[in-house]
């Protein structure tokens, strides 16, 4: 098991999840 290789894909996971996250505020906030 490579660590660093899931610590890459865990950031990349966390960092859409984060994208969707501001996409859905900013919606709300646009309304």
């Amino acid at each position: 098991m490579d660590k660093k290789k899931l610590i890459k894909d865990h950031t990349r996971e966390l960092a859409e999840i984060v994208r969707e996250a501001r996409a859905l505020t900013q919606e709300e906030y646009e309304e």
